[in-house]
């Protein structure tokens, strides 16, 4: 079930690598000073005229004087449906009933929307509070790189439990954080799975946007070293990649031609929901019926209900086993059920566990001051959470955490149910799911063992 102990990254050049020769940063290099100030004008544009320093030093003096509560910000995408809330509020309920600390965990919810401009608004708005303590979300990784900007600036510590994207930590950050792996890392875990299957023929399929083509091309290089490692002989053959616009919605001609043309044992899959669900159906209907493997984007408990018979053969990529054996696991999983009367998802536990790790770096650290919570955070080793164990590097993102394979098992359908209401801006009573999560079919994914 387990994929195994995650290594550092490995660089290399593949398929889709800048040209041997050519600078990958030359744009920057030949630009000269047009080009800096082109750079400069676009970190204005995130950031603002905002003097984000002066909120870092207002909000370093409000954490060193407030003794009654602990401001936090939680930051949904309701355009993506999950239970990232409610893992959130069950995690604040439970810290606060332990008394800790002197003060109460208090949150307030926003919403994102899945979008950049939204993003971008709604952290300034967050800096510019110097009452907030820290910001939990922002599960996109397009959100939550132009969030992350805002809030290094205004040193107001961000973990995020969703955004993948590896170049969204950065060794000159001190208050960014994710407890979710990177890109690259599932990259080369997902070659392992299909080195363990014996799949040798693999095509890659991807959606043309930006994070999506960045997964594929890591993929790719992913393979591209595994091969490197044994030698001669060449282990896995990419026999071909293909992409389809994410507006695009009919995806017979990519796929007959990519039966036509190649020959493949397995298909690696990077997309969203739900242009990646349809690809999936379009697969099916025409015949493909070797193994798919979707990223860690087609986590969803709609999937299965969304596929349907098409599910069969499809395995998801993901963080989180409800079915495992660890007690914090199933205690979390207990406590969720009890509380909810549903099964958490991937996105409960990671919202579950962002919490507990901040909490941790509070409790351990005696201060809720930012710069000595992102240190405290830094220096955190096996801690056990919902979603398995967590350490952090020293560049804020974590490490040797457990990733598995889940083969997504199609249900019967069910009646539609009413959509919850949608969050406001900003929602501040504690949720049971306003936050545009909308009332969810239960699990039908199951461990596949590796």
């Amino acid at each position: 079930m387990l994929a195994g102990k995650l290594l550092d990254v490995n660089e290399h050049s593949s398929l889709f690598s800048i040209p041997p020769g050519s600078a990958k940063y030359s744009f920057i290099h030949n630009a000269g000073f047009p080009g800096l100030l082109c750079i400069l004008v676009l970190l204005g544009l995130v950031t603002g005229c905002d003097n984000f320093s002066k909120q870092a030093e207002e909000r370093a003096k409000a954490a060193a004087t407030d003794t009654k509560e602990i401001l936090l910000a939680v930051v949904d995408s309701s355009s993506t449906k999950s239970l990232f809330i409610r893992g959130v509020a069950l995690a604040i309920d439970e810290f606060n009933s332990k008394h800790a600390i002197r003060q109460e965990l208090v949150a307030q919810y926003h919403d994102d929307l899945g979008k950049i401009t939204k993003a971008r608004s709604l952290a300034r708005k967050l800096a510019r509070d110097e009452d907030v303590d820290a910001v939990i979300g922002h599960l996109s990784s397009a959100t939550a790189r132009v969030a992350s900007i805002v809030y290094e600036r205004a040193g107001l510590v961000m973990i995020t439990p969703g955004a993948t994207q590896t170049d969204l930590i950065r060794r000159e950050n001190k208050f960014i954080f994710r407890n979710i792996p990177s890109d690259d890392i599932f990259a080369r875990e997902t070659v392992r799975y299909i080195q363990r299957k014996q799949y040798k023929r693999v095509l890659i399929i991807y959606d043309q946007e930006h994070s999506t083509r960045s997964l594929a091309k890591l993929f790719h290089e992913a393979i591209d070293d595994a091969n490197d490692a044994i030698g001669d002989d060449v282990d896995i053959e990419v026999t071909a990649t293909r992409f389809y616009p994410s507006w695009e919605k009919d995806y017979r001609e990519l796929i007959a031609k990519a039966r036509k043309d190649v020959s493949f044992d397995a298909l690696f899959l990077s997309g969203r929901l739900p242009q990646g669900a349809e690809m999936i159906k379009q697969l099916r209907a025409m015949e493909v019926s070797v193994p798919i493997i979707g990223s860690i984007e087609f986590d969803s408990l709609h999937l299965p209900d969304i596929l349907g018979k098409a599910a069969k053969n499809t395995i998801i990529v993901t963080v989180f086993d409800p079915e495992h054996s660890n007690q914090v696991t199933r205690g979390f999983v207990r406590r969720f059920k009890a509380k909810y009367g549903k099964e958490p998802d991937t996105w409960a536990a990671q919202g579950y566990d962002a919490v507990g790790l901040l909490t941790e770096a509070i409790v351990e650290g005696k201060s809720h001051l930012p710069a000595t919570v992102a240190t405290t955070l830094r220096l955190g080793r096996n801690w056990q959470g919902a979603a398995g164990r967590y350490s952090m590097g020293l560049d804020g993102d974590v490490i040797e955490k457990d990733i598995f394979f889940k083969a997504v098992e199609s249900k019967p359908s069910k009646p539609p149910t009413a959509p919850e209401p949608a969050a406001r801006e900003p929602a501040v009573d504690t949720p049971d799911g306003k936050s545009g999560a909308e009332e969810i079919p239960s699990k039908a994914v199951a461990s596949e063992p590796s």
